[in-house]
Parts: C-alpha cells; structure tokens; sequence
C-alpha cells in the first residue's frame, strides 16, 4: 500500500487458492493473520469446512479456545471494515478482526516494526503479508519505513517465536527482505522453502512436540508427514 492507496489490491487467484489449499491440506486448527484482505474470507471458508467435521472433535481433544478460526490484524479500519463486509453470515463465525498500530522500534539494534495490538492466541499456521510500508510515519534517528526507499521488516513473530508449538507453519506473500530477516532471528529449528514462481516463502517448525495434546494436534494436522523436506 503506498500513501495514494485508498482501497485494497485486488485479489490474486493463485494465490488465494494456495492459501485454502494449504489451511485444508494441513488441516489448520488457528491462524493468525497480518494484514487482512481477501485472505480472511478464504481462511474462514476453509475453516468452516475442518469445523464442520472435526469442531467437536478438536474441542474436546485440542488446547485452543477457538478451533478452525482465523485471527487477522489490520493497520487501517477502513480496510478492516472492507474485510468485515466481505465475510458473510456463514463465514463471520469463523473470523476475528483486530485494528492494531505499528510501531517503528529496534532488535538487537536492527530497526523492525510491531504491531502494538495482537490475539493473545497459539496459531499453527500464520499469514505474514503486513504491515504495509506507510503503516507508520515513526522516525528514530531519521530513519523510517514510510519512504519509496524502504520495506517494512516485521518482527513480531521473532519475539513470540519460543511461544509457538512445533507444527507451526509461517506463509509469507512476497517480502522477501522481511524472510530473510527471519531466516536471521529465528532460533528454532526451521525448514524454509521459497517458492520462486509464486514468490511464496514458507517456514515450517519442525521439532518434536512438547508434550502429548501437542503430539496429537501435529498428528491431526500433518498426517503423518512434514509439508517440507526435513532439515
């Protein structure tokens, strides 16, 4: 989004597919959204669908409070407010929306942005495609994001990383400087995979699981395997 923006992109099929694809592929059970869009609505379809035949099941046997939903933050209400009128009756139940500012802040002195407001959630599958360039103005020692120049390099997964379950999947739209970042803070043990034809980057935390309510939600969600070759 550039400062001239004053409504959303349009959608990219491809892409859109991919992503139902893979929250039914996976069987996704939480997904955390940065960036809301026609992405929100396609999660929640997807979702709806795993609820229909596993939400009593995940109830009683997952630790989540809100199986097969979709958690999206947004920097602009407007665009939340699009997003909200795009989801249906069916699909509203399914879905959270959540305006959240950004702030310009450092890790280990490299500047990164954060969103001030997130779901106090554990989702196994996140959706990196926001914030957008000019979702802040900040300025710390001259430097900001808002500039033809520069890119936005998200960072809230990094703080919260040692949070997430093994199984978690990260989906990355483009931003390819924002990957690279997490290819450089994440400690844990990550399969990565780009996806060059669809400039798709995927990040796949592959480790034992922590106990045995996490051990049978990775096994309700990978079926037996990883989505990438293992590291």
């Amino acid at each position: 989004m550039s400062p001239s923006e004053d409504k959303p992109f349009e959608p990219k099929v491809d892409d859109l597919c991919r992503l139902h694809w893979l929250a039914l592929h996976r069987r996704t059970v939480s997904v955390l959204e940065y960036g809301s869009g026609f992405s929100t609505a396609i999660f929640a379809h997807a979702l709806s669908l795993l609820d229909r035949f596993y939400g009593d099941w995940a109830k009683k046997k997952l630790r989540c409070q809100k199986p097969f939903h979709v958690h999206s933050v947004e920097e602009e209400q407007s665009f939340l407010d699009v997003t909200a009128n795009r989801l249906s009756a069916e699909l509203k139940p399914f879905a959270s929306l959540y305006r959240s500012s950004v702030e310009l802040t450092q890790i280990d002195s490299r500047f990164v942005t954060l969103y001030s407001n997130s779901p106090n959630i554990s989702p196994d599958l996140i959706y990196l495609d926001g914030p957008s360039q000019y979702a802040t103005t900040q300025e710390v020692r001259g430097f900001t994001i808002a500039n033809p120049e520069r890119m936005p390099i998200a960072a809230d997964i990094v703080t919260f990383e040692f949070f997430l379950q093994p199984g978690t999947l990260v989906v990355i739209d483009g931003r390819t400087a924002n990957a690279r970042f997490l290819q450089a803070y994440l400690k844990r043990n990550w399969a990565y995979h780009h996806e060059a034809a669809g400039d798709v980057h995927l990040f796949e935390l592959q480790e034992e699981p922590f106990g045995s309510i996490n051990k049978r939600q990775m096994d309700f969600c990978r079926t037996g395997q990883w989505l990438l070759p293992e590291r």
